[in-house]
């Protein structure tokens, strides 16, 4: 492995954990046991380090968008087996959503999770029997989404968990949509 390859795994993971203010090149430098000088080698500063891993993280989003079209038979477990193969993305997703206020990092995530919706929703709908536009539920969908980040506990990332905490909110957003406001809001969307 080269010595970029390596500076972009280690910030990668770190910020996965820390996010993007806990890229601090010393501690970088030393989990990837590399000299600092050697980091200004190959990124000009931090930011340019950030739009480099940017660019690392579309490409895992769309590994994992196309592993979960060749693996998700149904939504759950399926989803989520796959999900715990692909830990470090997540991590880092997740830093994306904390760090949403930094345009660069909201739009990531808005077009990785809208890059996934074309596999994702279909077998949602079909797990719930949801029988509403498809519109509507990829709506609802982003909501559960980024519920789902403002309420992941990455130091508990297994299949079980993370079911569970896709089931409890799936579970208010259909509570919500048997609501006379929900039913309301669809209807005028169909006119």
């Amino acid at each position: 492995m080269n010595s970029k390859q390596k500076w972009l795994e280690e910030a990668y993971d770190l910020f996965g954990e820390y996010g993007p203010d806990g890229l601090n090149i010393k501690l970088l430098a030393e989990k990837a046991g590399l000299p600092r000088t050697n980091f200004y080698y190959h990124f000009a500063d931090k930011e340019d380090l950030i739009e480099q891993l940017l660019h690392l993280h579309n490409q895992v989003c769309e590994n994992y968008c196309e592993v979960l079209r060749d693996q998700m038979r149904v939504f759950l477990p399926d989803m989520h087996k796959v999900a715990v193969e692909h830990q470090e993305g997540f991590k880092f997703h997740r830093q994306l959503f904390l760090n949403r206020n930094d345009h660069r990092l909201n739009l990531v995530y808005i077009n990785a999770n809208n890059s996934c919706n074309p596999v994702i929703i279909p077998k949602l709908i079909e797990y719930y029997k949801l029988n509403v536009p498809y519109s509507i539920i990829e709506s609802l969908w982003t909501t559960v989404t980024d519920t789902w980040y403002s309420r992941l506990d990455v130091n508990n990332f297994n299949v079980s968990c993370l079911c569970g905490l896709t089931e409890e909110i799936m579970k208010t957003v259909l509570d919500f949509a048997k609501t006379k406001l929900f039913v309301n809001s669809i209807k005028s969307v169909r006119l």
